[in-house]
């Protein structure tokens, strides 16, 4: 009886979880659910669609239609700051552009969709509008090249624990184990990471070669980078596969003559699977030196404005890209006279 009337209550308790998950909301046919910055368990997509037993798909609405239904006395705003997606400003905490506004559903049409499933979003929005469905979980790989790949080691390797990648039928040359990547640098070093598969799934990642390995990819810097600039890593890496530019080589005497037999019917299958390289990622939605960088990034330089302009009456609007050396005589020269600026990075600075 005790066995029962505690299974009840761990029932009740999971059903009150779910429960506190704002939505489902309808729209043009699809789900979406609240992610609020007011509660840490539901502040990034992934949470919020975990807890009703689903995966983030991502902030699929360009238009304030979700926001209005969430909040239909809202009042509906669009700028050239903020995201693609329809957000919910109220004031502060939050910064960027819905410091400046209060209860109004903010759009704007020629940002880019900025915040990934994994992205906590207090730092700017009270709230977003998530998409959240039955397929395949997704892991966000920012980085354009091979630095920002190495920097990002353990944010990858925490969301694949969590979200194991499949690796396409036509990578079959790949068998369970680690597998070390060997990136071989412009300066004339390699870089090396260790990648873990488990039931043809990448299960890890992380800085370094592992002491017993499966196999070893080796690949250029340049090859790497094109790779991650491009939209499907996967099928970029098939590509390169299939023209030779990616190899792949055993651990071990018995492995590296069977891989030396497999590698044609390998780099036949991939080319297959990927006859081209796939296209590359939109290019980013940021300013060059000079211009405004509020919600966004630069080309070149670094976004940051002077402290005491902040909550001035250009409040979060005073963000501008500024060259390297604008940002050593006013930034980092601050305390020299004459007076240097007290500098802050922008959002995304």
């Amino acid at each position: 009886m005790r066995g029962v009337i505690l299974a009840i209550l761990t029932i009740c308790i999971l059903c009150s979880f779910v429960s506190a998950v704002t939505g489902p909301i309808s729209y043009n046919g699809k789900q979406y659910y609240v992610v609020t910055s007011a509660n840490p368990s539901e502040d990034t997509g992934n949470e919020v669609c975990a807890a009703v037993g689903m995966v983030c798909i991502g902030y699929t609405e360009t238009s304030d239609a979700v926001c209005k239904l969430a909040h239909p006395g809202a009042s509906s705003v669009s700028s050239v700051s903020g995201d693609m997606s329809g957000v919910y400003c109220n004031g502060a905490p939050q910064a960027g552009v819905c410091s400046a506004e209060t209860d109004t559903c903010h759009t704007c049409p020629a940002c880019t969709a900025s915040v990934t499933c994994s992205q906590k979003i207090g730092g700017l929005y009270r709230e977003m509008y998530v998409e959240c469905g039955a397929g395949k979980c997704k892991i966000s790989v920012p980085a354009s090249n091979v630095q920002d790949l190495l920097n990002q080691i353990t944010s990858i390797n925490s969301q694949l624990k969590g979200c194991p990648q499949t690796i396409p039928a036509a990578g079959s040359i790949i068998k369970d184990g680690n597998t070390i990547l060997n990136i071989q640098m412009n300066s004339g070093t390699t870089s090396t990471v260790t990648i873990t598969i488990a039931g043809h799934k990448i299960t890890g990642v992380t800085s370094g070669a592992a002491s017993v390995c499966a196999q070893t990819l080796t690949i250029s810097e340049n090859d790497a980078n094109t790779a991650l600039k491009s939209t499907s890593i996967g099928q970029a890496a098939l590509f390169l596969l299939g023209q030779g530019k990616l190899k792949v080589s055993g651990c071990n005497i018995l492995s590296k003559v069977k891989l030396f037999f497999l590698n044609p019917i390998a780099k036949f299958t991939a080319k297959k699977a990927a006859p081209s390289m796939p296209p590359a990622k939109p290019a980013p939605n940021c300013g060059n030196i000079g211009e405004q960088c509020n919600d966004r990034g630069c080309f070149s330089g670094i976004c940051a404005a002077p402290k005491e302009l902040v909550d001035g009456q250009w409040r979060y609007v005073n963000y501008r890209c500024l060259d390297q050396s604008d940002w050593d005589t006013y930034c980092q020269g601050h305390g020299n006279t004459p007076p240097a600026w007290n500098c802050l990075t922008g959002p995304c600075g």
